[in-house]
């Protein structure tokens, strides 16, 4: 059974919506990670590293479910 138009473009954006999580992930931990080199120790204990696995896991789920 071919999927209908509405499935295959909420699948598509879904894709692109994963796409950038993983992307802002990126980005993220490496904010993260120049914190650190300047000897910023506020990035030791905010949200950022658990954001940037939250992020990563959105995006896994989100890739599972449009695929």
């Amino acid at each position: 059974m071919a999927r209908s138009t509405p499935e295959q473009a909420r699948n598509k954006l879904g894709l692109v919506a994963a796409k950038k999580l993983e992307t802002a992930a990126e980005a993220l931990h490496a904010y993260r990670m120049a914190c650190l080199n300047c000897d910023d120790h506020a990035a030791q204990h905010d949200r950022r590293k658990s954001l940037v696995g939250e992020l990563q896991e959105m995006a896994a789920w989100l890739e599972g479910c449009c695929k």
